[in-house]
Parts: structure tokens; C-alpha cells; sequence
């Protein structure tokens, strides 16, 4: 699997920094660099079963021969035990190159990213924030509010008091509530707009982490405050 990166979008990466989570001494130079001619190498997307060590390894180490510019990491978080997800990572941050992006596929659960940042992997994407959005599953810094309850009919508070969002500044959770339960479209436009907002804040933590060296207090902290303590299905749960 090969991606081409453009000119463009190097230059939004630079700028944005929404997508490097934090080592971009080790991104961000190669890709501004490259261009449209900035290469891009799968190691064993959908390789089943998601934990053969050794056809990974083989994978990983004929690709890296090739010289690519980013490594992306796929065929994993497809149901098999966190224990071997957490394996396949570290024995991939082994193998890879330190000074080339790591890029792990579909994964976008807040607890399962940052034990693949703590592993090495610079890179997500996941459909999980408008996914979620659309279904009336909001992130926020107390947890998962599932915004269809009855509880929340006559909630006049912002979704999360935290979060400077458009749709926290303007909206409460009963009107939201009330979108949801009308089927109106706008529903799914607020609920995206506060979901992006809280990952882009998500990462930003991150990246601030990393540079000031306390990745693991943000960790556990971010863990505590969403009640995601013991992270069995890396899922929230509704609790605010």
C-alpha cells in the first residue's frame, strides 16, 4: 500500500499539527521535504491473525529495505486481546525506523491511543469522532454523554462545561437532545462539531505532553477524569 502526500497537504500538517502527535522532529522535515513525492508503506494491513509476530516481521523488515518515507501500521484492533495489540506496537516500534512517521490505522479510542503514542506511533485516523457524532455518542472531559437519554430532556447545561467548542458556547444539552430525538440534520452538525473539537484538544495535550516529557501524567489523568480507568473494551462509558 502506497500514499502520495501533496504539497498541500504537507503544508496543512506543518500548520495544523493535528495529526503528529508530537514528534515532529521525526515527521514533519521528511514530509515537507518530500512532497508529492513522499512514499508511504503498509506493514501487513489486514494480515489475519492480527498477532502472527512473524509475518509482521517479515513484512516490516522488506519494507523498510525499500526506504519508505512513513510506515503505517493496519490489520489491528480488529477484536484480538489488547495484550497482543500492545505487543504488535512495541515489536513494530523496534523494527521501524526511529527517524520515519508511524501511522496506525482505524484506531481512535482515546485509551488505545495513547498507549500507541507511549509505543512510538506519531499518526491516527479513525471515523470514531462523526461516527459516533451522528449516533448521539458525545466525548467529553467527564466521559460519554449519550445525548438520546431522557435525562438529559430539561439539562440545560453545555454538553461539557470544559470545552470551548461552538457547540458548548451556544447550545444546551436538552436542545441538543431535542435535535437528536427530531431527526434534524442539524443535530449531526453540532454533535460533529464538539467531537472534532474535543480530538484536535486531544492532541494538542498530547503534543504538549511529549515536549514537556509527561505523557504518563497526562495519561492518567485524562484515564480518571473519563472513568475509562480500567479500559477492557477501550470504550467510555455514559456517565456524565
Amino acid at each position: 500500500m502506497l500514499h502520495r502526500r501533496s504539497d498541500r497537504a504537507a503544508a496543512t500538517v506543518r500548520r495544523r499539527g493535528a495529526a503528529t502527535l508530537g514528534r515532529r522532529s521525526r515527521c514533519l522535515p521528511r514530509l515537507a521535504r518530500r512532497g508529492l513525492a513522499s512514499r508511504w508503506a503498509g506493514a501487513r494491513r489486514g494480515c489475519r491473525p492480527a498477532a502472527n509476530a512473524e509475518l509482521r516481521r517479515r513484512s516490516t523488515e522488506e519494507l523498510t529495505a525499500l526506504d519508505f518515507d512513513g510506515y503505517a501500521l493496519g490489520g489491528l484492533g480488529l477484536g484480538e486481546p489488547k495484550t497482543q495489540l500492545l505487543d504488535m506496537l512495541e515489536r513494530s516500534d523496534a523494527l521501524l525506523p526511529k527517524d520515519r512517521p508511524r501511522y496506525l490505522m482505524g484506531m481512535g479510542y482515546l485509551a488505545d491511543v495513547l498507549e500507541a503514542v507511549e509505543r512510538g506511533v506519531d499518526l491516527f485516523d479513525c471515523v470514531l469522532p462523526t461516527r459516533n457524532a451522528r449516533t448521539g455518542s458525545l466525548f467529553t472531559s467527564g466521559g460519554t454523554v449519550v445525548i438520546k437519554n431522557r435525562k438529559y430532556a430539561r439539562d440545560e447545561r453545555p454538553l461539557d462545561e470544559a470545552c470551548g467548542c461552538y457547540t458548548c458556547r451556544n447550545f444546551s444539552r436538552a436542545y441538543l437532545r431535542h435535535l437528536y430525538e427530531r431527526n434534524e440534520i442539524t443535530a449531526a452538525v453540532l454533535n460533529t462539531i464538539h467531537n472534532l473539537h474535543f480530538y484536535l484538544d486531544f492532541f494538542r495535550k498530547i503534543r504538549q505532553s511529549i515536549e514537556s516529557n509527561s505523557l504518563k501524567d497526562l495519561k492518567r489523568n485524562i484515564l480518571k477524569s473519563t472513568k475509562d480507568k480500567d479500559n477492557a473494551s477501550s470504550r467510555f462509558n455514559d456517565v456524565a
